[in-house]
């Protein structure tokens, strides 16, 4: 079974939605030294700012995992073996089909939710780090 194909148009879609999740990706397999506050900022500041592309990634995401879906209901209206499938057939021979835009879609949530997860553990670490400071008089 053949992977549904893209279309010449969706082409650059696909080429930035996989440079946007490059870009997250790539700060967040970074691994940080916790117990630097400086370091622990610097890239809490570099996740903030790459937060905004995920609004992109998973519009970009849906377009191609749609046009996908929509490319394999064309191909099994023109079929009638395939039409006349049972739906459990048609919905696994769908899953076949669509196996790889589909992980690209998962791979896209996945990315925005771990950048939004990292974002969150660092403001909480940052968060302890300061109030250690402020209970510990002789740090400076």
């Amino acid at each position: 079974m053949t992977s549904i194909e893209l279309s010449p148009a969706q082409i650059p879609s696909l080429n930035e939605l996989n440079s946007l999740l490059s870009k997250i990706e790539k700060e967040t397999g970074i691994s940080i030294d916790h117990t630097t506050g400086d370091e622990i900022a610097y890239h809490l500041m570099r996740r903030i700012e790459l937060q905004h592309y995920a609004p992109r990634i998973m519009e970009l995401a849906t377009v191609i995992y749609d046009h996908c879906k929509g490319m394999a209901a064309t191909e099994v209206m023109s079929d009638d073996r395939l039409l006349n499938l049972k739906a459990d057939v048609q919905r696994k021979w769908f899953d076949g089909k669509l196996a790889k835009w589909s992980a690209l879609y998962n791979k896209s949530e996945r990315a925005c939710k771990d950048l939004n997860s990292g974002i969150d553990g660092l403001r909480s670490i940052l968060s302890r780090e300061k109030e250690l400071m402020r209970l510990t008089p002789n740090a400076a």
